[in-house]
């Protein structure tokens, strides 16, 4: 199989939740999704501590084998987590997902952060939101 990473940023999804479980029939179960990858932080004051948070990538087009990471950037550029995972492999016409969840969290500036999933050197950033509630 010739790898051929996801044609385009258009063709990864990304879901942002408190938790997520892999149910043996390819589906998965999200708890705590925080609705447009925004994380409002209800005591108005940082670093914004949360139990658990879950990165969920899924890509529908491409195939191959590929070395696949997660990273999640504070505002500032700083890791707060880079995460190698197991090789991904995309078969074609079937989606692939990348899943990683960390536990606690402790996110110190309010700003927009950076999802990153890596297959290879292809990087697809999804930007998270951490605001005051009002």
């Amino acid at each position: 199989m010739t790898n051929k990473p996801p044609a385009d940023d258009q063709s990864c999804t990304f879901i942002l939740c408190e938790d997520i479980r892999e149910e043996l029939n390819r589906k998965f179960i999200y708890s705590g999704v925080y609705p447009g990858e925004e994380i409002v932080a209800l005591a108005n004051k940082v670093p914004v501590e949360i139990p658990s948070l879950a990165f969920v990538f899924t890509f529908r087009t491409g195939e191959g084998k590929f070395k696949a990471k997660i990273e999640f950037v504070d505002p500032l550029g700083k890791n707060i987590i880079s995460q190698d995972l197991d090789d991904a492999e995309k078969q074609p016409n079937l989606p692939m997902s990348l899943m990683l969840k960390i536990s606690p969290v402790s996110l110190p500036v309010f700003g927009t952060y950076g999802a990153k999933a890596i297959l290879d050197n292809q990087v697809y950033n999804r930007p998270v939101v951490v605001k005051k509630s009002s």
